[in-house]
């Protein structure tokens, strides 16, 4: 038997308002984990500490494209902001699964 074309479902992805509605949610509910590798932690400038982390979760704006992630409701983003304190860029890449938990791939300065 032939399968013929065979096409796989792409789910719609979310707009980045709506994306940002939800990893606010989960930092505000505390459903984050880091899982920053050490290649991370020792990038030029150095890795963000977790609150810098969290603080560019809360009011960074989203910086590219949004991506699926490697599983069914996953999605990618990086969320730049500037802090206060340092007068300067940082980014943090995420990975939100199924609307339930925020992953934090990577946490560093831009500049």
């Amino acid at each position: 038997m032939s399968r013929g074309n065979v096409h796989r479902f792409r789910p719609k992805t979310p707009k980045p308002e709506e994306l940002l509605r939800t990893i606010r949610k989960l930092v505000k509910e505390g459903e984050y984990a880091f899982a920053m590798s050490d290649d991370d932690r020792t990038v030029a400038g150095g890795a963000l500490n977790v609150p810098q982390a969290l603080e560019i979760l809360e009011f960074g704006d989203i910086d590219g494209e949004i991506v699926p992630g490697l599983e069914a409701g996953e999605w990618e983003c990086q969320l730049v902001a500037s802090l206060e304190l340092r007068n300067s860029y940082a980014a943090v890449q995420t990975v939100v699964v199924r609307k339930e938990k925020l992953i934090v791939k990577s946490a560093r300065w831009l500049n």
